[in-house]
């Protein structure tokens, strides 16, 4: 679902970054029903957080899941860790790593740019959220 949408090409016309294509993506895709300021809160997440960092891809897959699955705060989510947990192993089982520096090195083209990485978060994503049954 979302994997599909990210390889159509969303959020290339808009020029979200990696974290803002995959919640502004599952916003689409899942109807989380989120305000166009959310998209902003994760797009600082980019670039690894602006150095190279934590990638921002999965930093937008955990945004959306903690959207999708806590429903007051995460302390009082039975399943929000485990989610969190399975989302990212899933991702790692690709990818390899997390830092967005790795990830360019591996993934990055100059034609495509992230791309790669951000299809490789909205399959682990779309996975995760289907075993929970979502």
């Amino acid at each position: 679902m979302l994997k599909e949408l990210i390889e159509s090409g969303f959020g290339e016309k808009e020029d979200y970054n990696c974290a803002e294509k995959i919640i502004a993506g599952a916003d689409a895709v899942y109807g989380l029903g989120l305000a166009p300021v959310c998209y902003k809160l994760l797009g600082a997440f980019g670039n690894g957080c602006g150095c190279e960092e934590y990638c921002g891809a999965v930093a937008g897959g955990v945004a959306a899941l903690g959207v999708m699955f806590i429903e007051k705060n995460a302390h009082q989510s039975q399943e929000i860790a485990d989610l969190t947990s399975d989302f990212i192993k899933e991702f790692r089982r690709e990818a390899s790593r997390l830092d967005c520096a790795s990830l360019k090195r591996l993934f990055r083209t100059p034609q495509e740019k992230c791309r790669r990485v951000i299809v490789m978060a909205a399959a682990a994503l779309d996975k995760t959220i289907a075993e929970a049954g979502r």
